[in-house]
This record gives structure tokens, C-alpha cells and sequence, in this order.
């Protein structure tokens, strides 16, 4: 329970971490850009500049936020069927063995 808490809060950082400074990056572009009366331009530069830098670090947390949704998912209807772990590997051999002749 309590990790679900932490990976849903950890996502909600990101993501104010991320507006947050692509907010700054806009404010501190203006002021450079209201230097050579661009202001608006420096602004939105600056606010692009601030989402890349951004995304760049904290990209691959929000990927493994995505990626850990996607493997509840998977999870959740696995474990509910009460599949034990040597028949869930014989369907994904069954799956993988299938996907690779279609593909030729």
C-alpha cells in the first residue's frame, strides 16, 4: 500500500518538477530576451529550453513510471487466473514462437 503511495507521489513530483521549471526557464528567457526587446520570444524559448533540460533528467523516471503501470497491467489479470509461474512460461514460449513465424 504504502509503495503504491510512493510511486504515485514520485509521478506527481515529476510532473510539477517539469512545469515548474519550464515556468522558470520562460521567466528567465524573457528577462534575457526583454534585453534585446524579444521578450515574448525569450520567454518562449526559455520555457523550451527549460522542458529539454528537464525531460533529459527526469525523462526516464516518467519512463519507468510508464513502464511499471504497464507491467501491473500485465500482472494483475496473471495472477488473478492463478496461471503457476511454468504455465505462464509456456505461453509466452507459445506467444514468442508464434510472433516469430508470422514474422517471415
Amino acid at each position: 500500500m504504502l509503495t503504491k503511495w510512493i510511486v504515485a507521489t514520485y509521478k506527481v513530483i515529476v510532473e510539477v518538477a517539469l512545469w515548474a521549471f519550464m515556468i522558470i526557464g520562460g521567466l528567465v528567457g524573457a528577462v534575457m530576451g526583454d534585453v534585446v526587446d524579444h521578450g515574448f520570444l525569450g520567454f518562449l524559448i526559455g520555457a523550451a529550453a527549460g522542458f529539454l533540460g528537464m525531460a533529459v533528467f527526469l525523462g526516464s523516471a516518467l519512463l519507468l513510471h510508464e513502464i511499471h503501470k504497464h507491467v501491473k497491467a500485465i500482472e494483475t489479470p496473471l495472477i488473478g487466473s492463478g496461471l503457476l509461474l511454468h504455465e505462464i512460461h509456456e505461453h509466452v514460449k507459445a506467444i514468442d514462437t508464434h510472433l516469430r513465424s508470422n514474422e517471415g
